[in-house]
């Protein structure tokens, strides 16, 4: 850990979401901000989607379709009222936030769902699951699938690289897989496919958390094992460990310009780190629960916890280049 940490952040923003009597049993085990922080979604036991106003934490909508308890939410990173979903009742569901209506149910996995993950472009839904396999669901196509084979437990998280052509996925197995995406064409005539290229390995445990740069470069991991990896998504070297928390690292984000990481954990903390290696600011405390959903702006971090709360961090005096 080289240098001074910066002073730490002032404190954040905090939006408390009301859940009414009809929300307040779902719990929250999932959760998501739209890409203009304007909403916030959440999921848990209860099978509804609960969607709320990021700027009062008033309940604004119910998605009401899964059978089983949502586990996985995430926003489209070019639509903000796009909404993916994932449950155990063995489905992905994209969503109309705006219409309050399911557009695609994506059938298939033989296990609950457990990650869903956009393309940037929104083309691409890639979702994870129990059954051990990910399916990247190309829904400009008919929704044609891709199914990913290969690790020896539940895949537990996804995330697809910018230009689409390549995704990673993380698994209780301990290891973390990146695979090439693509039309068939002339691989056996499927519409579509996913070719492994590596697997990540140095995690302790389950691997619950997977980002990649901006730019393709990089990956990071979060694990059970309370660390974050990062490493060369070219090669499958791993090039450094982030230690720091004391629980699970449940997610990780990069900074726009790739140069700084966020990890946000079961410890109830976030922190930030330059991927060089070092923290370079205290520790973000204040949630009274599981952080489970972490973003990075160029001076905000963004988390959600299943405290029912959603934080914005000015970190802006952290992010600034050596």
């Amino acid at each position: 850990m080289g240098g001074a940490l910066a002073r730490g952040p002032a404190a954040p923003v905090v939006v408390e979401l009301v859940a009414g009597e009809s929300a307040r049993t779902d719990g929250i085990d999932a959760i998501a901000l739209s890409c203009d922080g304007a909403l916030v979604a959440t999921g848990g036991a209860g099978h509804a989607i609960n969607i709320w106003d990021a700027a009062t934490g008033a309940l604004a909508k119910r998605l009401v379709g899964h059978g089983g308890a949502v586990a996985a939410l995430a926003f489209a990173e070019n639509n903000g009222k796009r909404l993916a979903s994932g449950a155990f009742d063995d489905t992905a569901r994209v969503w109309d936030v705006a219409e309050g209506a399911c557009a695609r149910v994506c059938a298939g996995h033989g296990a609950g769902v457990s990650s869903v993950a956009w393309s940037r472009d929104g083309s691409l839904l890639l979702s994870g699951s129990r059954d051990k396999t990910a399916r990247a669901w190309y829904l400009s196509a008919g929704a044609a699938s891709a199914t990913l084979a290969g690790h020896g437990e539940s895949v537990t998280c996804g995330a697809v690289r910018g230009d689409g052509a390549a995704c990673a996925t993380g698994s209780r197995d301990a290891t973390a897989r990146v695979w090439d995406l693509g039309p068939g064409g002339g691989r056996g005539g499927d519409a579509v496919y996913g070719v492994l290229r590596f697997s990540l390995e140095g995690h302790g445990a389950a691997v619950y958390g997977v980002a990649w740069t901006p730019d393709g470069a990089l990956l990071a991991t979060g694990s059970e094992d309370a660390t974050a990896r990062l490493w060369d998504a070219g090669t499958g070297d791993g090039l450094r460990t982030f230690e720091g928390h004391k629980r699970t690292v449940r997610c990780v984000a990069f900074s726009p310009c790739s140069m700084f990481l966020l990890t946000g954990s079961y410890d109830r903390a976030l922190r930030v780190w330059r991927t060089s290696g070092e923290e370079v600011a205290p520790p973000l405390r204040g949630h009274g629960g599981k952080v489970l959903y972490c973003a990075l702006s160029d001076s905000t971090a963004r988390s959600g916890s299943r405290d029912g709360t959603c934080r914005a961090w000015d970190v802006a005096g952290a992010l600034r280049p050596l």
